[in-house]
């Protein structure tokens, strides 16, 4: 029988740390000392209400994107404290993190909303409470890219075509040696001294110049200022500034070091600092680092030349890179779709699934197969587009037919990739999209007590209940309730989608692997799709990149 908690379940409480100029008030759902180190501890006033909730999702697989949201927390003020402060301090737009735990050490805790009081109408109060709504902090770091315009005042030489057209941000190779090689528009911006920009940053080289398509000798090119990613064009070229279009075969951003970014990770990390204004503490560096290492050797590249909001464009990266974006503990977290080690995912059963009353014995549980509608076994892609000549130079079809015969119908999605541009890259990412999602995922709902309170969006957990021995689940949304201290979690059979790994050569064979070595590596099968023909489970797990 499930574990059924009545009210809070041990010592978990929920803390509320509100930085203001030169004081910071700390508060809780009761009166706690919270120890902070070995010498020192934290006095948090009992002032909210042990109710409320706190709703997070990554949004769909297709789509990926942690939700963003608001929060309201309502504080006793009986006795006028926080309105005399609200007096003697500014509170828009400060810095105000929620966390929740177990005990009186703050190890025990984890931010779960890092947020700003939010501003304008982010305060309201009457003679007992005060509110103040809590907005996630990552609204504030949103930005429309790019940020540079072809103005008259930066610009006063302008060509007349270019003019409050955004200055393009160019990642990646679009150097003549590259796979599928397209070229950069480059705008006259001073038509006195005849220099052409290519970007708003620096390039790490151009290696061929082109009017109309046909290149120029370099020795018609000056004033070459890869810094600025600028160019001259000597007199000895005519430009009609009409119909004229001078072009560059270039590679863009690169780091400190001069070393291109072009690695998904990269790209975003770049996105984030350079562009959103984030810093490295905004970061989760060791994530970065290991998503980066877990793509390798993708390479990604794309030319930003109109406006897009910078959610947008980093959302249609991380779908390509099969990245979650998480914020965890206020940083930005990327976590990619591989089977997590055994050590590092929990183990749920059946006692932790809470009852939903006291007057049925039926837990809160339930499960559906692809409510999304993200099943499919043909997919049509394009990819490498060319921005001057507004068309896909790739495209790529795969149809998996033996799902096709299973499901009597081709289920048929098309899919356009707007950073992955190689080939053999992007024709092995359409495969493994389509036999990720040939078969039809599994969502389960399931109300969880306090054990599941810190984990995070995108982290794997064992799940044994209902039809299901030990699989693992990825947690796609969570709730948490304040009062009873339990989440409301969605999670998705994670095994059943293929996303694993090859078997390592030191793996043992199917037939005396362990229920371990069997999860987290792949097994070639017979032409009916077993490992072991004379073992019914076997069948299917080749599905694995």
């Amino acid at each position: 029988m499930a574990y059924n908690p009545s009210g809070k379940s041990g010592e978990f409480h929920y803390l509320c740390e509100m930085f203001l100029d030169s004081t910071t008030l700390y508060t809780a759902d009761e009166d706690l000392s919270i120890q902070t180190s070995n010498t020192s501890g934290q006095f948090y006033e009992g002032r909210l209400p042990a109710e409320g909730s706190i709703s997070r999702s990554l949004g769909t697989f297709l789509e990926p994107k942690e939700s963003i949201t608001s929060l309201s927390l309502t504080f006793d003020d009986r006795d006028g404290k926080i309105r005399n402060l609200l007096t003697e301090y500014t509170v828009a737009n400060r810095r105000t993190d929620v966390w929740v735990g177990e005990g009186v050490s703050k190890s025990g805790y984890s931010v779960v909303f890092p947020g700003v009081i939010a501003h304008p109408n982010g305060v309201t109060w009457d003679d007992e409470t005060v509110t103040f709504t809590i907005i996630d902090k990552r609204l504030r770091a949103r930005k429309v890219l790019p940020l540079d315009k072809y103005d008259i005042v930066t610009y006063p030489n302008v060509e007349q075509r270019a003019l409050n057209l955004p200055v393009p941000i160019v990642f990646g190779d679009f150097s003549s040696a590259a796979d599928n090689p397209v070229q950069v528009r480059a705008w006259m911006v001073d038509s006195t001294t005849r220099t052409f920009q290519v970007a708003s940053h620096g390039l790490l080289g151009i290696d061929r110049y082109l009017k109309n398509a046909i290149r120029i000798s370099p020795s018609y090119i000056q004033n070459v200022n890869l810094a600025a990613g600028t160019f001259g064009l000597s007199s000895a070229v005519t430009y009609d500034a009409t119909n004229d279009i001078m072009a560059v075969n270039c590679k863009g951003l690169y780091t400190a070091n001069n070393t291109l970014i072009e690695s998904p990770a990269g790209a975003m990390k770049s996105i984030y600092t350079t562009f959103m204004g984030l810093t490295g503490y905004d970061l989760n560096g060791t994530a970065f680092h290991t998503a980066d290492a877990a793509t390798n050797p993708d390479k990604v590249r794309s030319i930003i030349n109109t406006e897009v909001s910078t959610e947008t464009i980093l959302g249609e990266l991380q779908s390509e890179a099969a990245f979650d974006m998480r914020f965890v503990g206020g940083q930005y977290d990327p976590k990619i779709r591989n089977l997590d080690l055994d050590t590092a995912r929990l183990d749920f059963r059946d006692a932790d699934i809470v009852i939903g009353s006291d007057m049925q014995e039926k837990v809160m549980f339930s499960a559906v197969r692809d409510p999304d509608r993200i099943t499919t076994n043909k997919i049509r892609a394009r990819y490498a587009y060319d921005t001057i000549n507004a068309q896909y130079l790739g495209s790529f079809t795969y149809q998996l037919t033996a799902a096709v015969q299973e499901a009597s119908a081709i289920l048929e999605r098309p899919m356009d990739y707007n950073w992955y541009y190689q080939d053999s890259i992007v024709q092995n990412k359409v495969e493994r999209e389509v036999t990720m999602f040939s078969k039809e995922p599994t969502q389960i709902e399931m109300t969880i007590t306090a054990r599941a309170l810190l984990k995070n969006l995108a982290d794997q957990i064992d799940f044994t209940y209902n039809v299901f021995t030990d699989r693992t689940l990825q947690i796609r949304s969570m709730d948490l309730d304040l009062a009873s201290m339990t989440v409301r979690m969605g999670a998705w059979d994670f095994l059943s989608m293929g996303m694993g790994r090859w078997t390592a050569d030191s793996a043992p064979a199917w037939s005396s692997a362990g229920a371990a070595d069997k999860k987290k590596s792949g097994y070639f099968t017979d032409a009916a799709g077993y490992a072991d023909p004379s073992d019914s489970t076997s069948k299917g797990i080749s599905r694995w990149y």
